[in-house]
């Protein structure tokens, strides 16, 4: 065995013993799961590299759903499921992106965005398709804008147009849009 060789084994093994030792740190785990069943009032069997666990949530969930799991300080007998937001804010964004698909879809005005404004003087009902970075958006991307005015409440939704996020803001009482942003993931893969 020539030097080399040595201390590619040298190598090896140190690795082979810091990955071990990695492994078992008392630290988060966070990792994507299926719901398999409902096991009872809070607990689900999830699947997670072809074997079974059971995790906690406080929100009703559905068989087949992926959601995030987590190991508390590497306890896989403490999983929780860790919703990117609460089971009723997903069923509103949910609820309101079907009625957008249902009954809005071409009755709001389309605007296409070629030079950068600030989304803060988008405040006309309307899609507004942004092939350049906006002015106090929440991301730098290029996106679609949708503005409700004529509601209760007005809003705005950004949709970036490279990442499976999207984001909403509320309206001011005095008609603009200079409110804080918040970010939505609801959106999984299958």
């Amino acid at each position: 065995m020539n030097f080399i060789e040595v201390y590619q084994k040298l190598a090896d093994d140190m690795t082979l013993l810091i990955n071990n030792k990695l492994n078992n740190i008392a630290r988060d785990r966070t990792f994507k799961a299926k719901i398999i069943e409902k096991v009872s009032n809070n607990k689900y069997k999830i699947l997670y590299k072809n074997r079974y666990y059971t995790a906690r949530c406080h929100a009703e969930l559905s068989v087949g759903d992926i959601v995030y799991v987590c190991a508390p300080e590497n306890n896989w007998s403490e999983l929780f499921i860790n919703l990117p937001c609460s089971r009723a804010e997903f069923d509103t964004i949910k609820h309101q992106c079907i009625v957008l698909n249902n009954d809005l879809a071409g009755k709001l005005p389309m605007q296409k965005i070629t030079n950068q404004v600030d989304i803060n003087n988008l405040v006309k009902d309307g899609f507004y398709i942004a092939r350049c970075s906006l002015k106090n958006a929440p991301t730098t991307n290029h996106g679609v804008v949708l503005v409700f005015s004529s509601v209760g409440t007005p809003f705005q939704f950004f949709f970036p147009d490279n990442q499976p996020d999207f984001y909403k803001r509320w309206g001011l009482s005095n008609g603009s849009f200079q409110g804080t942003w918040y970010k939505s993931s609801p959106f999984t893969p299958v």
